[in-house]
């Protein structure tokens, strides 16, 4: 019983951020402060990116990365293409920190 136990919470771990990147992506999270600051925000699906990269970047793999970008270019009506590029740059900066530091 705690064997199950224990692959199902791992399960949930590993799928856990896969389904925050898509979730944040689909729902277009208002993160821009309009009523406390007038020009801060900041975009919430680059900084799970940027964790899970350099945390461990075998849980978010880039065709997850760019297929996130595809839907919230669609949602928001962009550009197809300029969420996914940025999104991959920044997999390509941590992954680049990453092994700086680790070396």
């Amino acid at each position: 019983m705690a064997l199950i136990y224990k692959n199902i919470k791992q399960n949930f771990k590993n799928i856990f951020p896969i389904f925050l990147l898509y979730f944040l992506s689909i729902t277009e999270l208002d993160t821009s402060f309009d009523n406390y600051f007038k020009i801060f925000s900041f975009n919430l699906q680059l900084i799970v990116i940027y964790y899970w990269v350099l945390k461990n970047p075998s849980l978010l793999g880039n065709g997850h990365i760019f297929f996130a970008g595809i839907i919230n270019d669609i949602i928001t009506g962009l550009v197809l293409g300029t969420s996914p590029l940025t999104y991959l740059i920044t997999c390509l900066v941590a992954s680049y920190i990453r092994n700086v530091t680790v070396n």
